[in-house]
């Protein structure tokens, strides 16, 4: 199976609305949901409105059978073009509010309970210490995330990430495994965001818009999985950590725009194929432009990122796909 994943899902309602586009009239066929935003009930209503299917194809009903048993008959496919999209929980650590009160999470947000905290302090924090107390606490907060979305999940297809991969960073990744474990989840996938750079270089001459600062990322995240995969092949976890999915989506982050994503795409096919993977393809397509929404924006990163025109481009990639 190719997933056609866009990230963020939730945020904010007219963001979401731009995804939920990509998924009506494109190929997004998954989405990571955002479990800290004050919207997400709202967003969750918009994909039953507008029929779509949640889960993967064989799952049975979600834990709020309204999300699942909107349309009568059999599967998508027999339901005359329904869509459906698999649901991630996009554990987040550093855009908005934690769930948790400031002063069970103090090493994560200030005290108003606002995310502080980025990618290369928890890398770091890894090593360091008092990595336990961060662990602890890192877990607590995921556990809240994580039963805030449940509702929206089938309940053998709980899939989990990260918003800016977070939980690939070593004590991160450990305490999401700590949630996991205290939730009692039975866990269908986890996203090992390890890229193949050698399919890049083969077509550096047709990528366009390439950014430095993605291969440091493509580095630092393909050491972290190394790392992860090592330590829980053995462990409870082992199976939904087996066969990780082929990944596309960090190189290009930000520009899988449609030039890059053709140049790609048939060597990630024929990989994912090679190894009997799945493939999963990773986009941004929710633009943030209401000023209201941006206002809103705690992390400076996101801000850039989220209003950058890019992202109208990395919605005509899934346009463009559902045309292919």
């Amino acid at each position: 199976m190719v997933e056609y994943h866009a990230d963020d899902y939730g945020l904010f309602v007219k963001q979401s609305k731009r995804i939920l586009t990509c998924i009506t009239d494109g190929a997004c066929n998954g989405v990571s949901i955002m479990p800290n935003s004050p919207y997400l009930g709202e967003c969750m209503k918009m994909l039953e409105e507008a029929g779509v299917l949640v889960g993967s194809e064989t799952a049975p009903a979600a834990r709020n059978p309204g999300l699942m048993e909107r349309v009568p008959g059999g599967s998508a496919s027999e339901q005359g073009g329904v869509r459906r999209v698999r649901i991630t929980v996009h554990l987040n650590l550093v855009e908005g509010r934690a769930l948790c009160a400031p002063d069970q999470v103090s090493l994560l947000t200030d005290d108003k309970g606002i995310f502080r905290i980025g990618f290369g302090k928890l890398f770091l924090g890894s090593y360091l210490p008092g990595r336990a107390k961060l662990r602890e606490q890192i877990c607590r907060e995921f556990r809240a995330q994580i039963r805030a979305c449940l509702p929206y999940m089938p309940a053998d297809d709980v899939r989990l990430d990260s918003h800016t991969h977070t939980h690939m960073a070593p004590v991160v990744f450990d305490a999401m495994m700590d949630a996991a474990a205290a939730e009692n989840l039975q866990i269908a996938n986890i996203r090992i965001p390890a890229e193949i750079p050698s399919i890049y270089r083969k077509h550096r001459s047709e990528l366009t818009d390439q950014a430095f600062i993605n291969r440091i990322k493509v580095l630092v995240l393909n050491f972290c999985a190394r790392r992860n995969l090592r330590k829980y092949k053995n462990t409870a976890f082992a199976p939904c950590l087996k066969n990780p999915a082929v990944f596309a989506g960090v190189m290009c982050s930000g520009r899988m725009n449609p030039t890059n994503v053709s140049a790609i795409r048939a060597d990630l096919e024929a990989e994912a194929a090679a190894r009997d993977a799945e493939l999963e393809l990773l986009f941004h397509p929710g633009a943030v432009y209401e000023p209201e929404d941006i206002a809103q924006i705690t992390l400076d990163g996101d801000r850039e990122f989220l209003t950058d025109r890019r992202r109208d481009q990395e919605a005509e990639s899934l346009i463009m796909l559902a045309e292919a």
